[in-house]
C-alpha cells in the first residue's frame, strides 16, 4: 500500500516502515515522483519517493534563489530524513536527483548506499563539455519558460523510441514551475554544488551506476573515466535500448538491478 502525506511543504509517497532500511527515490530536473511509479508498487523494500520543491504537488515559491538549487534541495531532503526518523537507507538519484543524493551523502551519515541513474558527477571545475552530450535541447532544462511543442521535444529526448512516455513526461515538466529550471543553472554558475567527482572517488559508501546506451543528454563515456573505488560489482549497468529514464523505460530491468544492490548493501 501506498502511502501519501505533506510536510515541510513536499509531496511524499511511502511504502511500509520506512524508518529503516528504506529505498529513498529522488527525481529529476522538471519531473516528479510519478517517475518512480513501478519502483513503488514492486519493490519488495520500504520505498519513499517526493516531489521537489516546486516540482509536481510539492509547495512553490516566491523567495527561492536558495531553495530551487542543490543545497536547497538536499536540505529539503535531510528535512524530510529527521521528520521520519529514518536511518540504515539507500539514496537512489535519477539525474539531478543523483547529485542531490551525492551531495547529500555526506552529510547524512545514516546513508549506506548510492544508487544514481542519469547523473554525470560533477566536479570542480565543472567539465559541462564533457558530462553532457552535444545536444541543443538540453538549453530547455535550464529555462524559465517552456512552450508545449519543447516540452515535448525533451520528453522524447528522455526515452528512446516511445511517444506515450514523453507524452506524460511532457506533462510533468509542463506542470513544474519554471523557476526551478532557471534558478537551478543559475545556481551552478554561482558555484552552488559540491565536488561530486571527488566524493565518488574517496567514499567508502557503494555506488550503483545504471545509464542507458540509448542515452542522448549524459555522456556514459565520462562516468566511465572517473575513478570510483567503490563501484558495485565495479561495473556500470547498461540498459539495451533504454534512454535517460531506465527505472520507466526498462522497469523489469531496473528493478531487478536495484533488489540486488539493496540486497547486497543491507545484507
Amino acid at each position: 500500500m501506498i502511502s501519501n502525506c505533506h510536510v515541510h511543504g513536499l509531496n511524499v509517497y511511502y511504502t511500509g516502515d520506512i524508518k529503516k532500511r528504506a529505498l529513498v527515490f529522488i527525481h529529476g530536473n522538471s519531473l516528479n515522483s510519478k517517475t518512480f511509479q513501478s519502483q513503488m508498487e514492486n519493490l519488495p523494500f520500504p520505498v519513499m519517493a517526493f516531489d521537489l520543491p516546486g516540482h509536481g504537488l510539492s509547495d512553490r515559491y516566491t523567495d527561492f534563489e536558495n531553495i530551487y538549487c542543490l543545497p536547497g534541495y538536499v536540505s529539503a531532503l535531510k528535512n524530510l530524513v529527521a521528520e521520519f526518523g529514518m536511518s540504515d537507507f539507500i539514496l537512489a538519484g535519477h539525474s539531478l536527483g543523483g547529485h542531490i543524493a551525492l551531495e547529500a551523502a555526506e552529510e547524512l551519515n545514516q546513508t549506506k548506499g548510492l544508487f544514481i541513474f542519469g547523473t554525470p558527477p560533477i566536479g570542480i571545475p565543472p567539465e559541462m563539455d564533457k558530462m553532457f552530450l552535444p545536444n541543443p535541447n538540453i538549453a530547455h532544462l535550464f529555462s524559465k519558460d517552456i512552450s508545449e511543442s519543447d516540452a515535448m521535444t525533451v520528453g522524447m529526448e528522455f526515452v528512446f523510441n516511445n511517444q506515450t512516455l514523453a507524452a506524460d513526461l511532457k506533462a510533468m515538466i509542463l506542470n513544474t514551475d519554471g523557476n526551478t529550471r532557471l534558478n537551478l543553472g543559475a545556481s551552478i554558475g554561482k558555484g552552488q554544488f559540491k565536488n561530486e567527482k571527488e566524493f565518488v572517488s574517496k567514499t567508502n559508501l557503494p555506488i550503483g551506476i545504471v545509464q542507458g546506451n540509448k542515452e542522448t543528454l549524459v555522456n556514459l563515456e565520462y562516468i566511465k573515466e572517473l575513478s570510483i573505488p567503490n563501484l558495485w560489482n565495479n561495473k556500470i549497468n547498461i540498459l539495451e535500448n533504454v534512454g535517460h529514464i531506465p527505472q520507466m523505460e526498462n522497469a523489469e530491468k531496473f528493478n531487478s538491478i536495484i533488489i540486488d544492490f539493496c540486497n547486497s548493501v543491507f545484507s
